[in-house]
């Protein structure tokens, strides 16, 4: 990806969010966002995997494991392997459901009446790139079989799901702009929502937002990190006289390299420095 230029509307959009975001926190300008602390530990591919039958994120304790799905063609017997969800698509997708889950407290989203609407509620430009990228990974999400598992010593937990329980969509992806009569929407698997409503992450939209518009998966991972590791030190710190003990210098890095940074060097033996360096290269454009 080419770094954004000066004076271009890309960076002129970045610094009216960043004014934004200064002038309001995200509770004062109703942009507050959450996101499921199990997809903060184990993050979603950031490349294609390609024909990859499972993929398996590990992150020390935690385990995550994604099988394709697949689906019948209407009309006929024949069913096709849609692929493993990934970039920056799923992560907007689950966001965003996360998000409403918590404002309704319900497990049932509201999309819109539209597939228009539902791209504008998630930041996206309704055009015909995005239109078949969003289409094509909101297929992958809603198909896959997703499997989380923690295991310490003798302890061990796990459970494996499909994120979306139902669907009801009554949109024309041909169409974007024609207005359905009915609303579509999906419902959540019941576990993922309990644990949504149990444990989430607090975000600003705008930053979000602006990460998945530039197409940038490392910082839409860092991000929502850098994010519970303030929730964990603000609550450590209110809890115990003593300030909370956390990782610095190389241990941090490390720490980080392993969390976010599948798919950018993370899955094979690199030097921290070499991550460190790259983590400011791929996030300062």
């Amino acid at each position: 990806k080419k770094p954004i230029g000066l004076g271009t509307p890309a960076l002129l959009r970045m610094l009216d969010t960043c004014d934004a975001i200064r002038e309001e926190d995200a509770a004062t300008a109703e942009r507050m966002g959450f996101m499921a602390r199990l997809l903060i530990q184990t993050t979603l591919p950031h490349r294609d995997p390609g024909a990859q039958e499972v993929w398996v994120r590990r992150n020390g304790d935690f385990t995550l494991q994604i099988t394709p799905g697949r689906t019948v063609a209407t009309g006929t017997a024949d069913s096709r392997r849609l692929g493993i969800p990934f970039g920056t698509y799923p992560r907007l997708i689950m966001t965003f459901l996360t998000t409403e889950a918590v404002r309704t407290r319900s497990p049932e989203i509201y999309l819109g009446r539209s597939f228009a609407e539902f791209m504008r509620r998630l930041g996206l430009q309704v055009a015909g790139g995005p239109i078949r990228r969003l289409k094509d990974q909101m297929l992958r999400l809603i198909f896959a079989n997703i499997d989380w598992a923690y295991s310490n010593g003798n302890t061990e937990m796990g459970h494996g799901l499909r994120p979306i329980e139902s669907r009801h969509t009554f949109w024309d992806t041909a169409q974007p702009e024609r207005t359905s009569l009915f609303p579509s929407s999906l419902t959540l698997n019941l576990r993922l929502h309990e644990e949504i409503l149990r444990a989430s992450i607090p975000l600003d939209m705008r930053v979000v937002r602006e990460l998945a518009l530039q197409r940038t998966t490392m910082g839409m991972d860092i991000y929502p990190w850098l994010s519970w590791r303030q929730h964990r030190l603000l609550r450590s710190a209110t809890s115990r006289p003593r300030a909370p003990r956390c990782p610095r210098g190389r241990r941090a890095w490390q720490h980080q390299r392993l969390v976010v940074g599948y798919g950018h060097g993370a899955s094979v033996p690199c030097r921290v420095h070499n991550w460190r360096r790259g983590h400011f290269e791929r996030n300062a454009r």
